[in-house]
């Protein structure tokens, strides 16, 4: 088995194996289109396996079925990665746009099927892959033609596109499938350029132009696979991202809430039993932060100015700056007015302007609340 064959077998697996992880996503109007592309490309790529390609032209009697069936399944999946990178989170999609994606994908569809009916019909030779043997007076010429000129035109303007969103984009793993997915249409791009020169010199398996050709299908198709992959599979990513940081803030979140219940919604009685609820990871992760900020704010209330001052001078003579030094005021604060609380001393008259937050997204404050957790540790372990 040669390096191509054995990559092409890999990506089979993924592909297939994230479709199947994944099959609800085709009930999601959002997760549907990605989910539809990866399919669109796992079916060509189980064309190019030697067995199912025989297998289909020997069952069909159509000489080079595979191939055909292989280049429509592309053209549908880089038109639905098209359609996805078009659309703006700032408003909805342009009708013009739209319209020229319909058209140009339509004449471009009609004008491969109808090239290549008309060379099947017409029994015309051809190479390896559907090639014709030569440029002029050869019907496949116009499908090949039609074929890359839709492939160029979309592969530049999709890597344009994906460029833009993913400097938007924040999620680490989102973010990486946008990298993988703006490589493969750049290789796209040059295989369109490596694919013509093979059609307009005749080059065989092993010539420059044919070389091009090989290693620019094998990184855009490993982009394609890993990229929409990862897409399909972003919602568990998230929420086993979500699980990790919801159990990660346990401990301060139970320590917190011990001392003002009132603000917990959902119980969880010990860290083995948090650990095993899987469900709804993203909404428990929010309402985590939200008791642990409105434990946060009751508890200032037990914090006197004096308290409050002393704090801060301490960690100002530590040397600690930045959210560093914020993070672990506050920790000794809610510390101190933790303890306060639960001895039943009498709120302060002077509530001090403690910080509860540490930003305006979910990430920041996430950031924010490891910092406090961290410096919180130490502070009870500093109270006698």
């Amino acid at each position: 088995m040669t390096a191509q064959q054995t990559i092409r077998l890999v990506l089979l697996v993924v592909s297939w194996a994230a479709l199947i992880v994944r099959s609800r996503a085709v009930l999601s109007a959002r997760q549907r289109p990605m989910w539809l592309a990866l399919l669109a490309l796992a079916v060509e790529i189980a064309l190019l396996q030697r067995p199912v390609a025989a297998v289909v032209t020997h069952s069909s009697g159509v000489p080079n079925l595979d191939v055909f069936v292989g280049g429509f399944c592309h053209v549908a999946m880089i038109t639905i990665l098209w359609t996805v990178a078009s659309t703006s989170p700032s408003g909805p999609p342009s009708r013009r746009g739209s319209r020229f994606r319909l058209w140009f994908t339509t004449l471009t569809v009609i004008a491969m099927l109808i090239s290549e009916v008309c060379s099947t019909l017409l029994a015309e030779p051809t190479r390896q892959r559907a090639l014709p043997m030569a440029v002029g007076r050869s019907i496949i010429t116009v499908g090949w033609l039609a074929y890359l000129l839709f492939i160029a035109v979309v592969s530049v303007d999709c890597t344009w596109r994906l460029w833009r969103h993913h400097r938007a984009t924040s999620f680490g793993a989102l973010r990486l499938a946008i990298a993988l997915l703006c490589v493969g249409t750049t290789a796209s791009a040059v295989y369109v350029v490596g694919r013509i020169f093979t059609i307009m010199d005749g080059a065989r398996p092993g010539s420059p132009s044919a070389l091009l050709v090989m290693c620019a299908s094998s990184t855009y198709f490993l982009c394609y696979v890993f990229g929409c992959a990862i897409v399909v599979l972003a919602p568990i990513v998230a929420g086993m991202r979500a699980w990790w940081q919801r159990c990660r803030l346990y401990r301060l979140w139970r320590s917190l809430t011990e001392a003002v219940p009132g603000v917990v919604l959902e119980e969880s009685p010990s860290i083995y039993r948090d650990v095993l609820r899987m469900r709804r990871n993203a909404v428990r992760l929010q309402r985590r932060v939200i008791e642990i900020r409105d434990a946060a704010i009751t508890l200032r209330e037990w914090i006197s100015p004096e308290q409050f001052a002393t704090v801060t001078a301490e960690v100002a003579g530590s040397g600690a700056s930045g959210m560093a030094a914020s993070a672990t005021v506050t920790a000794r604060c809610l510390a101190l007015g933790r303890k306060a609380k639960r001895a039943g001393e009498a709120r302060s008259i002077d509530v001090p302007d403690i910080a509860t937050s540490g930003g305006e997204d979910l990430d920041s404050e996430l950031r924010w609340l490891m910092a406090v957790r961290d410096a919180y540790r130490d502070a009870t372990r500093r109270l006698p």
